[in-house]
């Protein structure tokens, strides 16, 4: 069979062509008939160069730096599994420990670590394994680490901020504002008060410029009278 051109294909969409009963086979020459007629009408909806233009937005337009505060509160969730490990484990050492965790900046941890003498020990995976669940909002920075204390004891804790914490770190956070504050104020008068020195000074050395300029003048005329 020769290959149909466009034209023929077009009389087909409309009545050149055979009608084909829906409850009848079609014959190998139908069917590629059939298929022929179904690639003009596909194209003919895309034709070649009208492709449809796909807006493209930048996806680090609302990216904001690494959030500590909100990565806090994830961490301390993730405390709450971790600091039942001891149970799993009873060998295991008990005390203090320090998780180091990295993130990703699509927010996802990278990887877990645990000091010494938990890494190695039977607890270990179980506390890693609560830490590298933490999911954080997506950051600018390629990186973020952060350590954090975890009390493996095996004592009951209650880990999440209290409101009384809450107002507690707030007054901390204006008091240490204020502090800050105070110290820039400071640095500026002293600053104000170099320039007032410098000023002095600069007018000092001028008036003995022209005391040693007047001098070397009035040395010069009485060599002359001489």
């Amino acid at each position: 069979m020769k290959h149909l051109t466009p034209f023929c294909i077009a009389c087909l969409l409309s009545a050149c062509g055979p009608s084909y009963d829906a409850e009848r086979v079609m014959t190998p020459e139908e069917r590629i008939q059939e298929q022929e007629r179904l690639a003009y009408e596909e194209e003919q909806k895309h034709p070649k160069g009208s492709e449809p233009q796909v807006e493209l937005t930048d996806p680090d337009a609302e990216v904001k730096s690494f959030d500590v505060q909100q990565a806090e509160l994830e961490i301390r969730r993730a405390t709450l599994s971790a600091v039942t490990c001891p149970d799993t484990a009873p060998k295991a050492p008990k005390g203090a420990g320090e998780v180091t965790i990295n993130f990703r900046s699509d927010g996802k941890v990278k990887e877990a670590s645990l000091n010494s003498p938990f890494a190695g020990s039977p607890v270990e995976e179980c506390v890693l394994t609560a830490y590298r669940a933490v999911i954080v909002p997506t950051f600018k920075e390629p990186e973020y680490t952060m350590t954090w204390k975890v009390d493996l004891s095996g004592k009951k804790q209650d880990l999440m901020p209290k409101k009384e914490d809450e107002v507690a770190a707030a007054l901390t956070k204006d008091k240490r504002a204020e502090e800050c504050a105070g110290y820039q104020k400071q640095a500026d008068e002293n600053k104000a008060k170099k320039a007032k020195k410098d000023k002095e000074l600069d007018a000092k050395l001028k008036e003995c410029a022209k005391e040693a300029k007047d001098k070397e003048k009035a040395e010069a005329k009485d060599k002359k009278s001489n």
